[in-house]
């Protein structure tokens, strides 16, 4: 059998191109020739070609290497820049407690020096949420006035379940309130996220018969609309339908926003009561450094003053009122570093918001009797779990046939 004959590289490269068509122009014409004459055959041209482009493509992975390498530089000088502030930092540290101990610095340069040097070592390690700096110009006595003045047109019916609602009962608004401040504790919501939430969601129970099935959807759309309004990073449509394990869809939850918003023609901005914490701190005149401490524990009997429906008529400022009074009790305003008495705390504030005090005494207490009911269901809560799951084990574990009594 006759082997069949390999062509060089030669004849290939002079084979002649078909004949192109009448009018076109050759593809070949407008590519370089380099060091090529103009008799050079196509085959040289395409080989003249094809080192071009290898140059080329050898140009690129060159530049391509460099840049590599300027990012690793980089990196590289961005994790020592970190480690060598992480150095000065710990080094001032030594220093100062060194100062501390040989007492040459006043004790207020200290604690401002060590809450610099504590801001500072924390920016490195966590994610810190930018807040605004207080403004005096917004504690003036005028805009206490006017939100006591605008409050009371936020305030929900007080017998709305007797009068508009016919399948919703007050021990369900009970456990939707739980899940929404679940859901803002979760994606770290503002505190005054979950409030006016609430509010908008008693307002619309006040006006609107919902049924059973949407009342998670309603409340779903009140956290959306609060999240939007007072929080610094909005929820998503996304989100909300996530956490209510896809009860209600996208859309779903988009028309009902619609339908929300119209009820309450689209006066959503409710005063809440955290519109009046910094108003009555400065008013009791409490300490800068115990300020947070009593805050907080204000923040806390707000969210249960807001789960718990005794308090839903009362106005803002009486829920504010009596949190502040309730916290500073807790707390005794001898440990605060307090002027007043927990009598003279109750009267400035019954004074600031145009109340009885016997009023606002009255409703401290019932703050005190939520918080202890609310601690005696979450022990009992706990106990029932401990219990169910002491009952799994026990059940898991076969009986011996000696433990039977014949």
């Amino acid at each position: 059998m006759a082997a069949i004959p390999s062509s060089s590289s030669s004849e290939e490269d002079t084979l002649d191109a078909p004949d192109p068509m009448p009018g076109a122009t050759d593809p070949l014409s407008d590519l370089p020739l380099g060091d090529l004459g103009a008799s050079a055959t196509k085959g040289d041209i395409l080989k003249n070609v094809r080192t071009l482009f290898r140059t080329d493509i050898a140009i690129l992975q060159e530049e391509i290497t460099l840049a590599t390498d300027r990012v690793r530089t980089t990196e590289n000088d961005v994790t020592f820049m970190a480690q060598h502030q992480q150095a000065d930092l710990e080094t001032f540290r030594q220093e100062l407690i060194f100062v501390k101990g040989q007492n040459q610095i006043p004790a207020e340069e200290l604690h401002i020096l060590e809450t610099v040097m504590e801001n500072s070592l924390m920016c490195w390690e966590t994610e810190t949420e930018l807040r605004a700096q207080p403004d005096p110009v917004l504690l003036q006595d005028q805009v206490l006035i006017n939100l006591l003045q605008s409050e009371h047109r936020y305030i929900p019916s007080a017998t709305y379940f007797q009068c508009v609602q016919k399948e919703i009962r007050p021990y369900m608004r009970r456990m939707l309130t739980s899940w929404m401040l679940e859901v803002c504790e979760d994606q770290r919501c503002g505190e005054q996220v979950f409030p006016l939430a609430v509010n908008c969601l008693d307002r619309v129970l006040s006006l609107v018969s919902v049924e059973k099935r949407q009342l998670q959807l309603v409340g779903a759309v009140c956290l959306l609309v609060a999240s939007k309004l007072r929080g610094s990073k909005p929820m998503t449509t996304e989100t909300m339908c996530m956490y209510a394990d896809y009860c209600f869809t996208d859309k779903e939850l988009r028309m009902m926003e619609l339908l929300v918003l119209n009820k309450l023609k689209w006066d959503m901005e409710a005063v809440i009561p955290h519109d009046f914490l910094a108003h009555f701190l400065d008013i009791l005149k409490i300490p800068r450094d115990k300020v947070h401490q009593v805050r907080k524990h204000t923040e806390t009997f707000i969210a249960l003053c807001t789960t718990d429906y005794n308090f839903i008529a009362l106005p803002p400022s009486l829920v504010a009122a009596a949190s502040v009074a309730a916290s500073v009790t807790g707390l005794r305003p001898e440990n605060l570093g307090m002027r007043f008495s927990n009598i003279s705390t109750t009267s400035y504030l019954a004074h600031a918001i145009h109340c009885d005090p016997n009023v606002l005494r009255m409703c401290q207490e019932q703050i005190e009797v939520s918080l202890k009911s609310s601690l005696r269901e979450a022990e009992t809560s706990r106990l029932a779990d401990s219990k169910s799951v002491e009952e799994i084990e026990r059940s898991s574990t076969p009986t011996d046939v000696l433990d039977f009594d014949l």
